[in-house]
């Protein structure tokens, strides 16, 4: 058994060495001038607004100050949960701030983030657009409004339905 298991560990190690070495290797070319933009979320746990600790000032302040010298502008996935501090912070940094709108199946949350970036696309001279609901092609969902309740029988709420 103990042959077995060795000649295993060797086939597995010759294996991966022929991959090491003939794979194509390739290397990122370098970067002389600022990225056209980043996408920044300051959420560590979880990539739903919702999901993680409010952002705060601070934390977006630092993050921005380190992200500031590679680009010049920013890309949010969302308006609400402490991102609404964003773009005034990213005007320190004279960074131009893409608006994200984070939507899915609750109504009331999603007019939360309707009005949230509405209001700063008024109110902040460094937005530049707004990008509305993508992530929800990505999950698979249909989105509701304001009084709207769910179908069951639609098959766009549960993504496993489309594989």
């Amino acid at each position: 058994m103990r042959l077995l298991a060795a000649v295993v560990a060797l086939v597995a190690c010759v294996h991966a060495g022929f991959w090491a070495l003939l794979r194509e290797q390739s290397i990122a070319p370098p970067v002389h001038a600022p990225l056209a933009s980043i996408s920044y979320s300051p959420f560590t746990g979880s990539i739903e607004p919702d999901k993680a600790p409010p952002a705060t000032a601070a934390q977006i302040r630092a993050d921005l100050k380190a992200i500031a010298p590679y680009t010049h502008a920013i890309r949010l996935y969302s308006s609400t949960n402490g991102l609404e501090l964003v773009p005034a912070i990213a005007s320190e940094f004279g960074l131009k701030v893409t608006l994200g709108i984070w939507l899915d199946n609750d109504a009331e949350r999603n007019e939360r983030e309707l009005e949230a970036a509405i209001q700063l696309a008024k109110t902040s001279r460094n937005v530049n657009g707004i990008v509305v609901g993508n992530e929800t092609v990505f999950r698979g969902e249909t989105i509701l409004t304001a009084g709207e309740k769910p179908d069951p029988a639609d098959k766009f709420l549960n993504p496993v339905e489309l594989r």
